[in-house]
């Protein structure tokens, strides 16, 4: 299962994600193992991708050989599409949205694309500056929690600290989520998580958190000094 959370920013995009991955005993409905898996990847210098939902790792594979460093996003789109349409469009079934998610002019942007089983294809939405973007198994409920927990992640600078708010965030979702541990046999959203933002100014950073950090509170209000995930 998934769990992800993106903030869009002026200048870049910032996203986070679990790294749970529940597995099906081939043939049949019963689960069987859980794996680690990263579910966030850096395309370029300016752009990242993630999945959520069934993974498809052969596809996501060729799209990465197929991005250039200065590939822009209604190329990465358009390849994203045809490279998953042509997975997809062969199975009844399937749960499986892309995000794409960067800086292109200057502007910060994050596209989501979810797979639509009736139409065979995918529908695209957009998100701008300031505007949160979720995905996984409970969407709306992840929203409720990301939307939430802003306020909770304002520094005394007036910012918005998304590492922590990523935190915050997930470590919400995974106590809500372990509602959901008898049906799957283990939680299935869990630590570590996966934390990738971009900015225009500066390079994009990635970085893996294995538990939330200890008094979030107080570490956003002992934030001081503003980093790359310091966000006005």
């Amino acid at each position: 299962m998934t769990a992800l959370v993106g903030y869009c920013l002026k200048d870049g995009a910032f996203l986070v994600a679990d790294t749970q991955r529940i597995l099906k005993q081939p043939g049949t409905e019963e689960y069987w193992a859980c794996v680690e898996v990263s579910k966030i990847f850096k395309l370029n210098e300016s752009m990242g991708f993630a999945s959520c939902g069934t993974p498809s790792d052969e596809a996501r594979l060729k799209l990465q050989t197929e991005v250039g460093p200065n590939t822009k996003k209604e190329e990465v789109t358009k390849l994203a599409v045809q490279i998953y349409s042509g997975l997809l469009s062969n199975i009844k079934q399937i749960d499986l949205n892309l995000i794409i998610f960067g800086h292109e002019s200057g502007s910060g942007f994050i596209r989501q694309l979810k797979w639509d089983d009736t139409l065979g294809s995918f529908e695209i939405k957009d998100y701008s500056a300031n505007q949160i973007v979720t995905d996984g198994f409970e969407e709306d409920r992840f929203y409720q929690i990301a939307k939430a927990r802003l306020k909770d992640s304002i520094s005394p600078s007036n910012n918005i600290e998304l590492d922590l708010w990523a935190q915050f965030v997930m470590r919400d979702i995974v106590g809500w989520t372990s509602n959901y541990s008898s049906d799957y046999g283990v939680n299935p959203v869990g630590f570590p998580i996966d934390l990738m933002i971009f900015k225009s100014n500066c390079s994009p950073t990635y970085q893996r958190k294995y538990n939330p950090a200890e008094d979030l509170e107080g570490r956003v209000q002992s934030r001081f000094a503003s980093d790359i995930y310091s966000v006005q």
